[in-house]
C-alpha cells in the first residue's frame, strides 16, 4: 500500500537546527487515494497541518477525509504510548514540523505538558498566526521555499526556555551511550529526583521512565538498519540497551503488536524521523 509522496528537509537557520529536527511534506493527489499507516513511538513532538481535510480522532486512531474548501487543521502528536494508526481517504496535502524532545517549549506560551494530554489532539495555539501564514506556505511549490517560510515563522515565535537542568538531562538521555538510572542522572545534574521528575512531566509530558523506554525503542528501530550487514536480533537488543533478546522481543510486541521480524519486514524509515508501516 502506498503512503504517497514524502519529502523531508532540515531547518536552515542555525538557531533552529538544534530545536527543530525538520519539516516534511506528505502529498497524495489521486482522488481515490487510500492508505492506512501505523506510526510508532517517538520522543519528538510533531505539529501536522492538513489542508482541506476533516479529522476525526478516537484514542490512538485517526481518520483524515479530504474535504475541499474546509481550510487548514493542525494536529499535535506526542505521548504516543505504543502506536498510532492514521487512515487517509482521498487526496492528502500535509505539512509537518518535527521538534526535538522538549523543544516545542521554545515556541509556545505554556508548558508542553499542558498541551500534550493525549497522543493526538487538535492544536489551536497558533490559530491566529496560521490564518495569514498557512495560505502563503501552501502556495509555494518547493520544499526549500516552505522551509524558509517556516524558519521565519518560528524565529518570530522563539523564546528562551530557562530550564538548563532539564535541557542537560535530555542531552544525557538521548546521547548514544549506556542508559543512566534516574537517581544517577539527578545526582549528576545536582538536582533532586523529585524536581527532575516534575520538570520532565511539565515540559515534555512524559514521565522520565516512559521517556527512557521510548528512547530504547527508537534506538532499536535505528539499529535494525544494520540487519542487512549481518547483525543479529540479539546484537540489536544489546546495542539498544535491552536486557536480552527476550526482553527486546517482549517490548517490541507490547509497543507494536508485532514480533521483531514482523515489524522489521514492514518498517519504513525516512531520515531517522518517520517510522511507519503500511
Amino acid at each position: 500500500m502506498e503512503i504517497g509522496h514524502v519529502r523531508f528537509i532540515k531547518p536552515k537557520h542555525p538557531l533552529l537546527v538544534d530545536l527543530i529536527k525538520g519539516y516534511y511534506v506528505h502529498i497524495a493527489t489521486a482522488p481515490d487515494f487510500y492508505s492506512k499507516v501505523t506510526f510508532y513511538q517517538n520522543i519528538t513532538t510533531t505539529i501536522s497541518i492538513y489542508k482541506d481535510s476533516d479529522s476525526t480522532i478516537k484514542d490512538r486512531h485517526r481518520k483524515e477525509h479530504h474535504r475541499k474548501g474546509v481550510g487548514f487543521k493542525s494536529i499535535l502528536v506526542g505521548l504516543v504510548d505504543s502506536y498510532q494508526e492514521v487512515e487517509f481517504f482521498g487526496p492528502v496535502d500535509r505539512l509537518a514540523i518535527v521538534f526535538y524532545p522538549g523543544c516545542l517549549n521554545h515556541f509556545v506560551d505554556v508548558p508542553l505538558g499542558d498541551l500534550l494530554e493525549v497522543p493526538s489532539s487538535f492544536f489551536h495555539h497558533y490559530d491566529d498566526s496560521f490564518d495569514s501564514f498557512l495560505p502563503i506556505v501552501y502556495t509555494v511549490d518547493s520544499i526549500e521555499e516552505k522551509r524558509d517560510l517556516l524558519d521565519s515563522f518560528f524565529l518570530e515565535k522563539y523564546k528562551l526556555l530557562e530550564e538548563p537542568k532539564l535541557l542537560e538531562a535530555i542531552k544525557v538521555l538521548t546521547r548514544p551511550s549506556d542508559m543512566i538510572k534516574v537517581e544517577e542522572l539527578a545526582q549528576q545534574l545536582e538536582i533532586s529526583r523529585r524536581t527532575l521528575l516534575r520538570k520532565f512531566k511539565k515540559h515534555l509530558g512524559y514521565s522520565i521512565e516512559d521517556y527512557i523506554s521510548v528512547i530504547k525503542f527508537r534506538r532499536a528501530l535505528l539499529n535494525f538498519q544494520k540487519l542487512d550487514k549481518g547483525v543479529s536480533l540479539n546484537e540489536i537488543a544489546l546495542d539498544s540497551n535491552y536486557y536480552d533478546q527476550a526482553d527486546f522481543n517482549h517490548q517490541l510486541k507490547f509497543r507494536t503488536s508485532l514480533t521483531p521480524k514482523e515489524l522489521f519486514s514492514q518498517l519504513n524509515i525516512v531520515d531517522d524521523v518517520l517510522f511507519w508501516k503500511t
